[in-house]
């Protein structure tokens, strides 16, 4: 019962973003920041439950949760890519300053999800919207490659066949 409704929640998100476009940006953060609810934390099991330090959202779900997660990210593609990868860009680059290590290993696992989500579900839908946008596109195309070469200039060796695809 849950499920359905943070499933409907999630949809509900891709139509205020339709509504009010001016918030695609929060919108479309918490969305990926939801890409991580299909997955339990690598420490999961040497963690202590503590309710009130955990939000509801960092369960592990449903399997088809998060593919609903990534159907409304390619909406927002489809929606505003502009802003869309921006938000999702941003996940891939390292913040300059330095992060407690549970942090760091967080934004990894987030970065992960992000690069997984951008070759997989989200490559044809975004490569046809910047086909269908012709010049205008390139301004996102050039956008993102700057985006995707601070990272190869960043990755480690391990990583290397997800920044290539």
């Amino acid at each position: 019962m849950l499920v359905q409704i943070r499933i409907q929640g999630y949809k509900a998100v891709v139509q205020m973003s339709r509504e009010q476009p001016g918030w695609v940006e929060r919108n479309v953060d918490v969305l990926v920041q939801l890409l991580q609810s299909g997955e339990s934390s690598p420490d999961a099991e040497k963690c202590t439950f503590n309710p009130s330090a955990v939000p509801l959202l960092s369960y592990p779900d449903e399997p088809g949760e998060v593919a609903v997660v990534k159907t409304a990210l390619i909406q927002h593609l489809e929606l505003d890519s502009k802003v869309t990868l921006g938000v999702l860009c941003d996940q891939l680059v390292a913040p300059d300053d330095p992060t407690e290590e549970e942090d760091r290993v967080i934004r990894e696992r987030l970065r992960r999800l992000v690069i997984a989500f951008l070759g997989e579900e989200a490559r044809e839908p975004l490569l046809a919207r910047l086909r269908s946008q012709g010049e205008s596109g390139m301004e996102q195309e050039l956008a993102l490659i700057d985006t995707l070469l601070k990272v190869i200039g960043i990755h480690r060796p391990e990583n290397s066949s997800s920044v290539a695809r």
